[in-house]
């Protein structure tokens, strides 16, 4: 299929063209000056924009991981909450965001993305309550644990 790049013009002249172009996946306009322009639907964007910033504090974290040097706050771009893990967390960390920006990439979907994020962040949240971390990685024994009656 070829491609059509509309012209400023087109934009009063055929607009529901362009509209139908941009809702289908995206309307090229070549701007006066030559600017290349793109109207796509804004999920897409959105989309494209967080797998983008993902791709790039992925990208920064395994360069410091694989150096072998501990990370430090800036190392984590916008994910300082990642300081609570440790380095075998933190890999388990790369390889699953990994994978959802490749399918999220190829989709064009941040959804994966941004659930496998959310999840790795509540864990981290819970993990920073040291409580609720000696809870959750301590030993239990058979004993630690009572049937409940019912009340009321």
């Amino acid at each position: 299929m070829e491609t059509v790049i509309y012209q400023p013009s087109d934009l009063n002249r055929r607009y529901r063209r362009v509209l139908q172009d941009a809702r289908a996946g995206a309307a090229r306009i070549r701007d006066n000056d030559g600017t290349a322009l793109v109207i796509v639907p804004e999920r897409r964007f959105l989309a494209l924009r967080s797998i983008a910033e993902a791709a790039a504090n992925l990208a920064g974290l395994q360069r410091v991981l694989q150096a072998g040097r501990q990370p430090t706050l800036a190392d984590f771009g916008a994910w300082t909450w990642l300081r609570v893990f440790d380095a075998d967390d933190l890999q388990t960390f790369l390889t699953e965001v990994q994978e959802a920006v490749m399918l999220a990439g190829r989709e064009e979907s941040a959804e994966l993305l941004q659930e496998t994020l959310r999840s790795w962040r509540l864990t981290a949240e819970q993990a920073e309550d040291p409580v609720r971390d000696a809870i959750l990685l301590g030993k239990h024994r058979p004993e630690d644990f009572v049937e409940a009656g019912r009340t009321g």
